[in-house]
């Protein structure tokens, strides 16, 4: 289609489909484009009915715009088509794509006129797109203003960077580079944030070389600290960065003496965007360091920050701290000081930990009764693994987590209390509000239209604008009768933070697995902490569908099933979508695993997360309790002393939703 006609079919809203190519996923001929009728064959028979006046062709026009905008492959559309859909409300999904798509195709634009009308009111950050707006408009104050915006804030590659110097040099400050700095060198753009200390004054220059050697762990950086002028030393970051470096060459007594002497104070004094996550890391990782060391005191002393537990990192550090005091260092005051203040949190998860964990410190100084009493607490929350081990330890259960074949009768009967008191009751109010909304009615179109992919963006971006949990009730409702599962799963995720449940959508089970020697519950309890019960998601490290299986991984896999007699089974990224390969696939590698560990469902999940190499090494060096006669309280230790905060957490996740479903789906 040439771009003439293009442009004209987003002007013209009834031939607006006209855009669609058959480039995008799911969509139907161009010749016969999808409009929008009352459900028919094409919509999942559980979507609630919708006349079509309900929704306007107006909004299914836009739809198919924007879904030529956001192809993989768009062709070639003008930027008058971007800018003109760019300048429609409401915000939609990828709008960040569509605006740097623009400013591609209007650094591309050949007509100037075209170009200096799109320039004079487009807002711009792309080298390329304001060189043209430059050569067509002169320097206005306003490019003058954009430019520095667009130094600070992007274009770090190095044809990009000496673009925007060769327009903008004389604009740029000192105060510019260094923001630009220090966004390169926090985001690991090193080569880039070398190339911008150069342009820094001496003393700036000086730190900044300093925290990108130690950033990249260069042998000399310790050297280079002889150059940063002593006004510039206490920078918090150039301490961060030091740490790390410490760390990891080995030097633990170092890192513990600096952390004492700058570390903690710098932690404080942090300001930048990220700050708190980076030095919670750092904090977190010298501390399990010293840990398998046997430095417990150091440790403690680490992990331990003395605030109140108000946000996720305080909350870990209290954890942390907490966990060290009472199982290494038996001080079970300082223990119960921590946990109470982890219990509460909002997240429905850290509370049953914090008040699991308050149970165990009151009991080793001696209260059965404010141990009982806490853990009932944590008992009220048995969609949580620290809710399950406190009903367990109410019942005298034993080590459960030696036993994932079996679900306590304590468990079962609190988990079909849990299940039967159901979702939250919506209101009609919110049910109108979500049913009524621009963006579900954009995702009931693409479901009818057979593009559940983008549908779930809608969706998703409408979760994150819910205002209260009658709308999120409303939503995780509407996602399942379209058949949006993981949606409703996003749901559960997010009210749990909140200190709220999702009993009956948050846990669905919308796939059956094949037949295996596996737990009951463990492959569907993988699968919604893997993929959410998304058959197409890919993630970054280029893991595909429900059980996210690397290629590799699944092609050595189908090997196994065809020499077992399973037949031929051909991988690439595609059929690792097929939700019916991927769980064939998927169930035989988790099986593998299973089995390597001995049955035991912790390693093998910790397993499945890092690596069962890793759980090997973890094995070795931190003790094996399931088979040295450990007891329930061994493998809790085992679990906590995880060295990856991730793993650490995936365990636990699969473990609790592996019981939730054996108990709904014990068959």
């Amino acid at each position: 289609m040439g771009r003439d006609a293009l442009k004209k079919s987003f002007l013209h809203a009834g031939v607006a489909s006209a855009v669609l190519l058959p480039s995008c996923a799911g969509a139907p001929d161009p010749a016969d484009p999808p409009a929008y009728s009352a459900p028919a064959a094409t919509t999942p028979p559980t979507a609630p009915a919708q006349p079509v006046a309900a929704v306007s062709m107006k909004l299914t026009d836009r739809l198919t715009v924007w879904r030529q905008l956001v192809a993989p492959s768009p062709g070639e559309i003008p930027a008058s088509t971007y800018a003109q859909f760019l300048a429609t409300r409401p915000i939609w999904p990828r709008w960040k794509l569509i605006e740097t798509r623009f400013q591609k195709a209007l650094a591309d634009e050949p007509d100037d006129g075209v170009a200096r009308s799109l320039c004079a009111s487009a807002s711009l950050n792309s080298a390329r797109a304001l060189s043209r707006c430059v050569a067509v408009l002169g320097m206005t104050p306003a490019l003058r203003t954009a430019g520095r915006a667009a130094w600070r804030d992007a274009n770090d590659g190095a044809q990009d960077a000496a673009l925007l110097r060769s327009l903008f040099a004389a604009d740029l400050s000192a105060q510019d580079n260094w923001a630009r700095f220090q966004r390169e060198e926090r985001s690991g753009q090193l080569t880039a944030a070398s190339q911008t200390a150069q342009l820094l004054p001496a003393d700036l220059a000086a730190l900044a070389t300093a925290r990108v050697a130690f950033h990249r762990n260069d042998p000399g950086a310790e050297a280079l600290l002889a150059n940063v002028p002593a006004a510039r030393r206490s920078d918090p970051v150039l301490a961060l960065d030091r740490l790390r470096w410490l760390r990891k060459a080995e030097r633990i007594d170092d890192a513990l003496a600096l952390w004492k002497s700058e570390g903690m104070t710098a932690e404080r004094r942090a300001s930048e965007a990220g700050a708190a996550t980076a030095f919670w890391t750092e904090r977190d990782a010298l501390s399990r360091a010293l840990l398998a060391q046997g430095r417990d005191a150091d440790a403690f002393a680490i992990a331990d920050d003395g605030m109140p537990a108000t946000d996720v990192h305080s909350a870990d550090a209290a954890f942390l701290s907490g966990w060290i005091a009472l199982r290494r260092l038996h001080d079970a005051t300082i223990a119960t000081q921590r946990f109470t203040s982890v219990a509460q949190s909002r997240s429905l998860i850290v509370r049953s930990g914090g008040y699991y964990w308050l149970g165990r410190a009151r009991a080793a100084a001696g209260d059965a009764a404010g141990s009982e009493a806490a853990w009932r607490q944590a008992s009220q929350w048995p969609q949580t693994f620290y809710g399950q081990i406190a009903i367990s330890a109410l019942a005298h259960d034993g080590a459960t987590l030696l036993s994932p074949g079996s679900v306590p009768a304590s468990v079962k009967t609190a988990l079909q209390r849990f299940d039967a008191s159901g979702d939250p009751v919506a209101s009609s109010v919110a049910v109108r509000t979500i049913a009524n909304s621009d963006l579900a009615q954009a995702a009931r179109i693409l479901v009818a239209w057979g593009d559940k992919r983008h549908a779930r963006e809608f969706l998703t971006m409408l979760l994150g604008q819910t205002t209260n949990a009658g709308e999120r009730s409303a939503l995780a409702a509407f996602a399942t009768r379209l058949g949006l599962q993981d949606v409703a799963v996003a749901v559960a995720r997010r009210d749990g933070r909140e200190g709220l449940a999702l009993p009956a959508l948050g846990w669905p089970a919308p796939v059956t697995p094949p037949p295996s020697s596996l737990p009951p519950g463990f492959a569907l309890g993988l699968m919604r902490q893997e993929s959410s019960f998304d058959p197409e998601i890919a993630s970054g490290s280029g893991a595909i569908g429900l059980m996210q299986l690397l290629p590799g991984t699944a092609r050595d896999m189908a090997r196994l099933v065809a020499r077992n007699g399973g037949g031929s089974i051909a991988v690439d990224g595609g059929t690792l979508r097929d939700p019916s390969i991927n769980m064939q696939l998927g169930t035989t590698y988790l099986g593998q695993i299973y089995d390597k560990f001995g049955g035991v469902a912790p390693y093998a999940a910790a397993g499945y997360n890092a690596g069962p190499h890793r759980v090997s090494q973890w094995l070795e060096s931190a003790g094996d309790p399931a088979r040295t006669g450990g007891d329930q309280d061994a493998m809790l230790d085992w679990i906590e002393t995880i060295p990856y905060a991730e793993t650490r957490g995936y365990v636990m996740r699969v473990w609790e939703n592996m019981t939730i479903y054996a108990v709904k789906n014990p068959s």
